[in-house]
Formats: structure tokens, C-alpha cells, sequence
């Protein structure tokens, strides 16, 4: 007969499952990207990315505090497509094991520069003014008419000037 859990043991699983969720919601888009970066079908890369969840939260003792999670789960994904790939191998639509690393190896590569161009994006938008942000938001957001922005009277839009500034 098994004991039953202690108050200390639960409070340990939630601080985990606390440390688990803050680290992995911060990466999971960019986990999805790198998975999908070598599995072109949404469903396939889907299917890869749940079980490369379950893998990184059964693994998480052995994620090593102060470095980098999202290549820490890159290397735990790339084990998940391959195996993926393994079995799904009598498709003639995937690519070699070797193509497959060296792509994984440039994506990672990839998405370290693209950190910092994000980051300069960022800063560069924090400094438009309030119209300037919602002008920007309508060129990217389906759901708002860039009309409704270039009809207000007295506006001048120098947002091409200003971003092409920063």
C-alpha cells in the first residue's frame, strides 16, 4: 500500500507545475514555430507539440535553472519530430534525418538573432505616439479598417518616417 501524499509533496507539485507553466508559456509559440519549421503540416506539428509538452513537463527536473528553456525544449522537440518522422517514414513527403538537422540547427540560429529585432521592434513602437500604435495595429489586424484611420480629419500619418527612423 502506497502512502499517501503529504501536504510538502503537494505543495511541491504545484510550485513545479507553477515554475513549468511560467517557463513554457514565455517559449510556447516559438517552440510551435521550431517544430513546425521542420513538420510543414499544421496537424503533424500540432501532434509533435503535444507530445513534446508532455515530454517537457515529465522532464522538468532535469531542465537546468539559469539557462535557456527554449533551447533546452528545442532539443527535447527535435527528438520528438524525429522519432515522429520515424514513424511516419513510409511517406515519401519527408525529408532526410540529416536535412532535418541541419534545418533545426538553422532555425534555432535563426530565432537567437530574430530576439534582438524583436527587441529593437519593440522599443522603436514604444516610442510612437498613441495613433501612431492604433495606424500600425490596423495595417496588421484583419478586424480593423485602415479607413476608419486615414478618414480622421487633420491626421497626418508619418508612422513610414518615423519607424524607418528608429
Amino acid at each position: 500500500m502506497t502512502p499517501s501524499p503529504s501536504a510538502a509533496d503537494f505543495d511541491r507539485q504545484s510550485e513545479d507545475y507553477e515554475r513549468f507553466l511560467d517557463l513554457f508559456t514565455t517559449d510556447r509559440e516559438r517552440i510551435y514555430g521550431f517544430i513546425f519549421s521542420m513538420l510543414p503540416n499544421h496537424a503533424d506539428a500540432e501532434d509533435v507539440f503535444q507530445r513534446c509538452s508532455i515530454v517537457l513537463w515529465r522532464k522538468l527536473d532535469q531542465f537546468t535553472e539559469g539557462t535557456s528553456f527554449y533551447a533546452w525544449a528545442c532539443s527535447i522537440a527535435q527528438f520528438e519530430v524525429l522519432n515522429f518522422r520515424r514513424s511516419a517514414s513510409r511517406d515519401r513527403h519527408y525529408f532526410s534525418q540529416e536535412l532535418m538537422e541541419q534545418l533545426a540547427l538553422e532555425r534555432v540560429e535563426q530565432r537567437r538573432s530574430s530576439g534582438s529585432r524583436l527587441e529593437a521592434l519593440q522599443t522603436c513602437i514604444s516610442r510612437l505616439g498613441q495613433l501612431d500604435r492604433d495606424l500600425l495595429g490596423a495595417l496588421y489586424d484583419q478586424d480593423r479598417r485602415l479607413d476608419d484611420y486615414a478618414c480622421q480629419p487633420g491626421r497626418q500619418f508619418k508612422l513610414s518616417t518615423t519607424v524607418r527612423e528608429c
